[in-house]
Order: C-alpha cells, then structure tokens, then sequence
C-alpha cells in the first residue's frame, strides 16, 4: 500500500514539474517572440529618422518636402519615444517604483494634445475622430497629465490601430458627486475582440492574436502598462464590451479633484499671449543641442534665458544674478547636477531648481530631490509639461509658496 501511495506521489510530482517546465517554456517563448517583434518596432520608427534626415541633408529638397520630412521625424520621434517610456514604465511598474504626479491641469488641453496627435492618421484612413469634452472648457482638475496622456495614446492608438471603417469616439466626463472622478469612454468599430482572446488582454507579453502582430504591429504592452498604470493611480481600466468584427469599447475611471478656478486667474491667462514673459531662466546642459532646443522653446514663449555649460559654471551665474528658474542637466564635465544643486543650496540659493535629465530611474528622481532640486523632470523635453511646471514654480516663487531650501 506504501508503495503504491510512493508511486502515485512520484507521478504528481512528476506531472507538477512537466507542467511547470511547460509553463516556463511557454513563458520564455512569449519572452522571446516580444523581444523580437520589439526590435521590429523599435528599428521601423529610427529607419524613418534616419532616412528622412539624409533626405533633408540631400540638395533639391523642396520646402514644401521638407516641412512634410520633418513632420514625418518628428511623428517617428514621437513614437519610438513612446515605446521606450512603455518598457521603461513596466519595469518601474512591476518593481513598484512608478511615481504619480498630483498637479493641476486642463482635460481640454490634454484631449486637443490627443485629437492633434491622431487626426492626421484618422484623415487619412477617412475615419470621423469623434470628441466629447468635459462641459466647463476651463476646468482644472488635480492628477498626472503625462501619465493620462501616455495611456489615452495606447487606448486611442490601438482603436485608430484596428480600425479601417466606421468611427473613433472618445468621451470625457467629470463627475463631481460623491466623489470626483474623470470617466473615460473610448469606442471604436474595428476588428473587435472575442471572449477567449479579451481573457488574455491584459497579460503581458503577448497580443490576443499573433496574427493581429504581424498584420497591425505592436508591442503587446500597451493595455497592461495603462491599466496598470491607471490602478497606480487608483482608478479602473475595464473592456466594457466588444464584438467580434463590431468593434470595441473601454472605460476609464480615475478620481481626481476638481480645482477651482478664480477669475481674476482665468482672465489673466487668456490675456497673457506669452506664457513665459518676464521669466528668467538659467538653463545649465553640456550638450549644444540641448542648449539650442530648450532656449529655443523658452525664448518663443517670452522667457529671458541664459545658458551655463556645466555645473561650475551654473553655480557662479545663478549666485550672481535673479533668476526665477534653473534647469539644471544631471551628467555635465567638471561638475554634475547633483553636486551643482547641492553646492547652491549650501550657498542659501533659494530660487526653483528642475533637474532636467536622461535618467528615469526612481532613486534618480529622489536622490536629485534629496540635494534641494524641486521638480524632476525626464528627457526627451515634452514642451506643454516643461512650460507648465516653469509657470508654476515661477508664480509660486513670487508669491512665496514654494517650498524652497
């Protein structure tokens, strides 16, 4: 009797191990088959850069071509910028360590930022991008514009994505009772999803279709990095239904804060054509082309800037003279941001420091926060972010609110 009780003890065992070895097989074929298709993601948008940026380099470029090149980099940029960030961001995701900003910002904003982004591909493909907004235009709300943003891109994306007829609606409604909360609906009448491929959806690693990849591409991680990314942020992302071949629709629901808006406020901002007038900035990078890009952007929108090439130098020209802002690079010759920052704050520098950096990491962000920096902020520069957090810091300063070292 004991020996048969052994037997069949050794053949679960032996049945447990044979499906744990299929399972890590499985699990390492996924692995493989997303690191693959990711090189293909990755090279198509940078074949793009490259290759319109040797044709705009070549003579008997049109202006009227190479305003369609540039748009064409810039789109590419965009895009490989955002597959980076989408495996970046699961990483951080899954060890815990991504952060969620709290600020203030307009829905509107961010859906014009959404509708520009996509309608050009809606165009062409004859597809009515159909926006519902909020009802008050000028409502702020409390949360993290970038992060909601990053994930509308893949929920919109993959509708536009798998959508070749029909319509792409996007609904934006704040509730203010019981409790604030932004509700999202995206809908589209694409391919659609049946019931066994919609258990897998939000599995990492894979789509519900291999045959989805090789015809619309695709990394697989959007939909599990943005819900994972809205329960960070404490809300819910749901398929709320879809159908085979009669599209699909999903919802989001994040709690927010609705910010009340004084008058006096709004009717000084829709007056002030530049956003950045009066401000002065000190902008310390080593890199040229950083220098040029940032001052660039600034100058355009009314700031006084001046440029610093490393930290030693940063430090001599923010100690003598007013800036209300220093944007400060972390990897510089000489001196780093790091030792930079902590230098001006032992000196009593008392004005706003950005760390304006390449590194994403978290203890990258806190050990810049650690030595007296008050915003972190990652490259490359999205310019509405970077212009929104230099207005804030800068009235915030002059009023005395912020939290200075």
């Amino acid at each position: 009797m004991a020996y048969r009780k052994k037997q069949y003890d050794v053949r679960d065992l032996l049945a447990e191990l044979d499906s744990a070895r299929h399972e890590a097989v499985e699990a390492n074929r996924a692995k493989s088959d997303f690191l693959a298709n990711m090189s293909h993601e990755m090279r198509t948008p940078l074949g793009a850069i490259l290759g319109f940026s040797e044709l705009m380099m070549d003579g008997g470029v049109s202006e009227r071509e190479k305003q369609a090149y540039m748009t064409t980099v810039k789109r590419n940029g965009q895009l490989l910028s955002a597959l980076i960030d989408d495996v970046l961001d699961l990483a951080k995701v899954e060890s815990g360590r991504v952060e969620i900003a709290a600020i203030e910002f307009s829905l509107n904003e961010l859906l014009s930022e959404i509708v520009s982004l996509f309608e050009p591909e809606a165009s062409r493909k004859d597809l009515p991008l159909r926006v519902q907004r909020p009802a008050k235009d000028d409502e702020l709300v409390l949360g993290d514009p970038l992060r909601l943003k990053q994930i509308l891109v893949n929920i919109v994306g993959n509708a536009l994505k798998f959508t070749s007829h029909g319509f792409i609606s996007v609904k934006v409604s704040v509730v203010s009772e019981p409790l604030a909360r932004i509700d999202i609906e995206v809908e589209d009448t694409g391919i659609g999803i049946s019931p066994q491929q919609a258990a897998r959806l939000f599995l990492p690693f894979t789509q519900v279709d291999t045959s989805t990849t090789r015809r619309y591409g695709g990394t697989g991680l959007g939909l599990v990095l943005s819900q994972k990314l809205v329960r960070a942020m404490g809300g819910d992302l749901k398929l709320n239904w879809s159908l085979p071949g009669g599209g699909s629709n999903f919802g989001i629901s994040l709690p927010t804060q609705v910010i009340p808006q004084p008058a006096s406020l709004a009717g000084s901002v829709s007056n002030n054509m530049m956003p950045l007038s009066e401000v002065r900035i000190l902008v310390v990078d080593d890199s040229l082309d950083n220098q040029i890009l940032i001052s660039r952007i600034l100058k355009l929108l009314g700031a006084d800037v001046d440029l610093a090439s490393d930290g030693v130098d940063g430090v001599e020209r923010a100690m003598a003279a007013e800036y209300d802002v220093v944007l400060m690079d972390l990897q510089m010759p000489r001196m780093g941001g790091v030792e930079a920052t902590r230098l001006l704050r032992k000196r009593g520098y008392r004005r706003p420091i950005i760390a304006l950096t390449a590194h994403s990491l978290n203890e990258d962000r806190e050990r810049c926060i650690s030595v007296g920096c008050t915003e972190y902020l990652t490259k490359p520069i999205q310019r509405n972010h970077l212009v929104q957090v230099i207005e804030r810091l800068s009235r915030e300063a002059s009023s005395g609110l912020v939290g200075l070292h």
